[in-house]
This record gives structure tokens, sequence and C-alpha cells, in this order.
């Protein structure tokens, strides 16, 4: 299984210029796994194993309960293939091939997937920031007080993805 790293915020990222905010909390997880798709294809890959992973379905039927979760596996192939910019509660924010930005609309909360791939292997990485609360330098309170579980909720999601990530593809199925 690889090993997922807590990794500082790659300055090349879309959560750097999120992460040089102040008063912006941001992390990025990283995990190494072997790879012998092309870039794109291995892109679209992870994020439908991050998005569709047994982890993360769990906090779809959480969201579903709130009246905002995917329906079924084609909403995160959609989101996987560039063919909507909407998931769930989030909103893409920016998107390049290799890395994709989202946001839940009217709430702090970003979230960034990225590919990095050289050679046979590629770098996973999913990050997360969240914003001040208006007008003070320190994201909300609710917030901080829960950052040791959101640590080790990023670490699993991760894990997850990467679990999935040999199976996974949003081409087919």
């Amino acid at each position: 299984m690889a090993k997922i790293t807590q990794i500082p915020i790659p300055d090349d990222s879309f959560l750097h210029a999120l992460a040089c905010q102040t008063g912006v909390y941001a992390d990025c997880f990283e995990a190494t796994v072997a790879c012998d798709i092309p870039q794109s294809d291995a892109f679209e890959r992870f994020v439908f194993a991050f998005f569709d992973s047994p982890v993360f379905r769990v906090e779809r039927a959480i969201l579903r309960l709130a009246g905002k979760a995917p329906k079924d596996r084609s909403d995160p192939k959609a989101l996987a293939l560039g063919e909507t910019d909407a998931f769930a509660a989030w909103r893409v924010e920016r998107r390049a091939d290799t890395e994709i930005l989202l946001v839940v609309p009217n709430t702090p909360i970003r979230t960034c997937l990225s590919l990095q791939k050289e050679g046979s292997v590629a770098r996973l990485r999913f990050g997360s920031a969240i914003l001040p609360q208006e007008g003070k330098d320190i994201p909300h309170w609710a917030f901080r007080v829960t950052l040791p579980a959101h640590v080790v909720y990023s670490r699993l999601l991760l894990r997850a993805a990467v679990s999935g990530w040999a199976g996974a593809t949003a081409k087919d199925g």
C-alpha cells in the first residue's frame, strides 16, 4: 500500500495562491502509485477513484440527506471526464489537465486534486483550504476544533482513492 504523506503546498498548485493568503488553513497529502497510462487518463482515473471510493460514498450518503448528493456513479464519472462543473455540494472553481479545484459555494471550503506523472509513477495529491471568517484572520472556530479529525479524514480519503486506483476507470462502466 502506498504511503500517505503530508507535504508542503506545491508552489505550482491551485492551492498555493490560497495558502499564501492571511488566515487560510491549507494542507496537501500525497501518495505515489505505479502508473502505465497517459497522464490525462491517469488524472481522470484519480478523480473518479477519489469521488467514487467507499470512504467518499459515506460522505455522499450524508450529503444525500441534505439533498446535495450525487445520484449515482455517473456523477463522479462526469466530473472526472470534465463533462460537468458541478458535483454534489461542490462546484469547479479551476480546472487544468492534471488539477481540479472545487469550492462549496457560500462556504470557506476548497478541495483540490492533482496528479504529477513521472515516468511509470504518478504522485496523487489531495489538498484542502479553509478560508478565514469574514473580517477575521483565522478560520471559524468549528473548523479549528475539528482540524485533527480533518487531517485523519483527508488521509483516509486519499488512501481509499489509492486502493481503488488500479480498478478505477471513468470512461468504462
